[in-house]
């Protein structure tokens, strides 16, 4: 209203015709109506979704972590820090895992870790970013291939109104484990595409 100069009701009415034309959907949380675009909606409920599920998944529950962690520490000559054990922990233990903190802290020491374990119990990784620049990054510090997220998820050009891929939840990753860099310049669409495109017991460190 503010922004475009028009009244209340001009604005009411035209949210109201957008709504029963489903071009707008509305959902109503603690007693305030929030409006989202039809796709945007959809895919945050579906992000919101895996992510719940994710979050209930438990791996290595019979194995001493720390020994595991140990023996990588004595493979490598390093002493991590105790944060750093704690997110290696729940890296191995949980199915999703938000690495974050500023230069300097430690974040690569930390991945290159998760990496090394999750390779040494057999598990297939794929690692990818949004750009081809951060994926390049990836690749230089962690040693391992990296690739857009496009390029991982494989563009599916047979749709020209709108991009979609060919790893979905009827052909997911043939993978164990995920590994996003520089996840703050992914947008909700590319993230529920990513769930999409991995199968349900998937690690996801992001």
């Amino acid at each position: 209203q503010k922004l475009i100069g028009l009244g209340e009701d001009s604005v009411e009415i035209e949210i109201d015709n957008r709504l029963d034309a489903e071009e707008l959907c509305v959902l109503r949380r603690k007693g305030k109506d929030f409006l989202f675009l039809p796709g945007l909606y959809e895919a945050e409920k579906y992000i919101a979704f895996r992510v719940e599920l994710m979050l209930r998944n438990r791996y290595f529950e019979t194995r001493d972590v720390d020994a595991m962690i140990a023996r990588v520490e004595e493979q490598k000559g390093i002493v991590y820090e105790e944060l750093q054990r704690r997110a290696i922990r729940e890296a191995l233990s949980r199915s999703i895992l938000i690495l974050t903190g500023g230069p300097g802290t430690g974040k690569t020491t930390t991945l290159n870790a998760i990496i090394e374990l999750l390779e040494q119990e057999g598990m297939k990784l794929a690692i990818a970013a949004p750009t081809g620049r951060a994926a390049m990054r990836i690749s230089e510090v962690t040693g391992h291939e990296a690739k857009t997220i496009h390029r991982l998820l494989e563009v599916d050009f047979s749709d020209e109104s709108r991009s979609r891929f060919l790893h979905n939840e009827h052909n997911p990753l043939d993978v164990d484990a995920v590994v996003i860099d520089e996840m703050s310049m992914v947008d909700v669409e590319l993230f529920e595409s990513l769930l999409r495109g991995i199968r349900p017991g998937c690690k996801l460190v992001l």
